[in-house]
């Protein structure tokens, strides 16, 4: 029965095929999968449009930037998403190439740790009117450009006023994305299946500005009031938009959300501490003093 219930599952690999290292690993990974369930594509050109396409599962070959694009490409069709590290930090690349032929099984017959974290929809509001819809799995950051002057924005939140901020931009991030850009800008960690999302000040020019943590169905607005110089917003740091005087970005939560195999509460914490060298390292004797 299992394995009749593995061989249903719809798989799509994801890849760099620019990358011999990559295409190696998906020559690898290709003729089990044809044995234990229905391959859909292999993509390595990373342009196929992956809402347009119903599956269950993508194997992603890449560092957590090629994940943030193809959870992006799926839309509101999120299908379960397993990375092979072939990237730096590997935060959401949880596998790499050996642990993933060993835990194919375990993958295809959804014996492997689940997570499920929140998506941002972040809909671009012209001063004309135009409305233009982004999704960010990291964050959505509204910023100037490195040798601009600080701009004036205003933050509300349910449309409620909060404040008005002279800043070099903000950043409005996910829990997912709460290890990024936002922990530079002295936000909180946040645990990734959370339901929250951070708002963090870049550079802002007063000390009575910190950054907040909100539930993550408010809907946060962000208006430029005063830009003199050139300023824009990125989502996840891949894709950017410029902006002016009276545009306004207003995220959400999107209604689906990135599911992530292979995570879970220990693997967040561990990779807190071997790569992001989360409070020094401790050594595994008992009789090693902790140390810097």
């Amino acid at each position: 029965m299992g394995a009749a219930q593995a061989k249903t599952k719809r798989v799509v690999l994801y890849g760099d095929g620019r990358r011999a290292d990559v295409m190696h690993a998906i020559a690898q990974v290709v003729p089990l999968l044809k044995e234990k369930a229905e391959l859909l594509h292999v993509c390595t050109d990373q342009a196929l449009d992956l809402s347009r396409i119903r599956f269950d599962l993508l194997i992603n070959f890449g560092g957590d930037g090629s994940i943030l694009g193809a959870v992006r490409s799926m839309g509101a069709n999120q299908a379960a998403v397993a990375g092979v590290n072939f990237g730096k930090v590997g935060f959401l690349a949880t596998y790499e190439l050996p642990g993933l032929l060993a835990s194919l099984d375990d993958i295809l017959a959804g014996r492997v740790s689940r997570q499920e974290s929140v998506i941002q929809e972040a809909t671009l509001i012209r001063s004309g009117g135009k409305r233009s819809v982004f999704l960010a799995v990291n964050d959505t950051v509204i910023s100037r450009a490195a040798k601009s002057r600080v701009v004036s924005m205003r933050l509300s939140i349910d449309g409620s006023y909060v404040s008005t901020y002279q800043v070099d931009g903000i950043i409005v991030s996910t829990p997912v994305g709460s290890t990024a850009h936002s922990l530079g800008a002295g936000g909180p960690v946040l645990e990734p299946e959370m339901d929250a999302m951070v708002i963090a000040p870049i550079c802002p020019h007063t000390l009575a500005v910190r950054p907040m943590a909100v539930p993550a169905n408010r809907q946060i607005e962000i208006e430029v009031i005063e830009a003199e110089t050139e300023i824009g917003v990125t989502f996840d740091g891949q894709v950017f938009e410029p902006l002016k005087t009276g545009d306004k970005v207003v995220v959400t939560r999107f209604p689906h959300r990135f599911i992530l195999l292979g995570g879970g509460t220990e693997t967040f914490y561990h990779n807190l501490r071997r790569k992001l060298l989360w409070g020094g390292h401790i050594e595994h004797s008992a009789q090693q003093a902790w140390r810097p």
